[in-house]
């Protein structure tokens, strides 16, 4: 049963939908940024340490170390933004889902008492219809 509250419903339907999406986008970004700080440890703790050697040798190990420390921090940072992103979609996302349902309890209440008038014109067409009867059948009596 359409109501005046059923486009502003599907409108309320289709915004949260839409922040859904992005809040899943968000997650998996989140989940990928995890993933690239996971990988850059891995690589950090894989990168061979020279112990002897020459002083060039020592020094390339420890700029590869040092740009090794630089993007594990960069990772960091894109995890924390991406956290902090995914947070931001997940209370637009609480926010559309409660606006959706307020609209579509309006609804739904809206709906009740059309139904509730409908079933009153009804009940009184059944009773109209049973006092012509009577009536009806008093004259045919007499």
């Amino acid at each position: 049963m359409k109501t005046k509250y059923s486009s502003l419903v599907d409108f309320k339907k289709n915004k949260m939908m839409e922040a859904e999406k992005v809040f899943i986008d968000a997650t998996a970004l989140l989940k990928n940024a995890e993933k690239n700080l996971a990988l850059a440890y891995e690589e950090l703790n894989n990168t061979q340490v020279v112990e002897s050697g020459t002083m060039q040798e020592f020094l390339k190990s420890r700029e590869l170390i040092n740009a090794q420390r630089n993007l594990i921090e960069l990772a960091k940072d894109r995890v924390n933004f991406a956290r902090s992103q995914k947070e931001a979609h997940h209370e637009t996302l609480k926010l559309s889902s409660i606006e959706y349902e307020k609209f579509k309890y309006v609804e739904l209440e809206e709906i009740k008492k059309e139904l509730e008038k409908i079933k009153q014109t009804e009940q009184k067409n059944l009773d109209e219809m049973a006092l012509q009867s009577f009536i009806r059948q008093s004259r045919d009596d007499e």
